[in-house]
């Protein structure tokens, strides 16, 4: 049986299961409501709501990468180097499904009125999944901070030995 660390980490080298709990969300919505939703003004409002809050999740998400890349800490270097594939991953799926929610919702603007169902369900599945990956930004955020904050309790660099007289004279 696999300990919760290795499950956890293999959710977060793999982003394809974050569509997991927004597609089971929908399917639940689904059978759970199959009454006719009529379309009013509200369900466009939640649309507008739903791409605001995952292009919101899209520019906090490319401020945390930023802030893993350009991190001159020595740990994160290693992380990065180690780990390129699996960062590289995340972050152009967090970033990229992202922006998809946010076009999604906007498109599903354009049917909520003749399709309600198809644009609610659009729109429900956009918010679940930028929340998921917000979550996923969240963790590797965390996960920066944490190097960043080991690095300064770490003891300082120990000072350079003295140079001998004669290597500093240049003989």
């Amino acid at each position: 049986m696999p300990s919760t660390r290795v499950l956890r980490d293999a959710l977060a080298a793999r982003p394809i299961f974050d569509h997991v709990p927004p597609a089971a969300g929908v399917v639940v919505w689904w059978i759970a409501f199959r009454a006719p939703v009529p379309a009013d003004s509200f369900w466009n409002d939640f649309l507008v709501g739903v791409a605001t809050i995952a292009g919101l999740t899209m520019a906090a998400a490319t401020f945390v990468a930023a802030l893993t890349y350009q991190s001159s800490n020595i740990l994160m270097t290693q992380v990065r180097r180690h780990y390129a594939v699996e960062l590289k991953r995340n972050w152009l799926s967090v970033i990229g499904w992202t922006f998809a929610s946010a076009l999604a919702s906007v498109l599903a603007l354009l049917v909520v009125g003749e399709f309600p169902a198809l644009g609610i369900g659009t729109g429900l599945y956009g918010l679940a999944l930028a929340s998921v990956k917000a979550c996923r930004a969240l963790y590797w955020l965390g996960f920066t901070l944490f190097g960043e904050d080991l690095q300064g309790r770490m003891p300082g660099t120990l000072p350079a030995p003295p140079v001998p007289a004669d290597l500093a004279r240049g003989r």
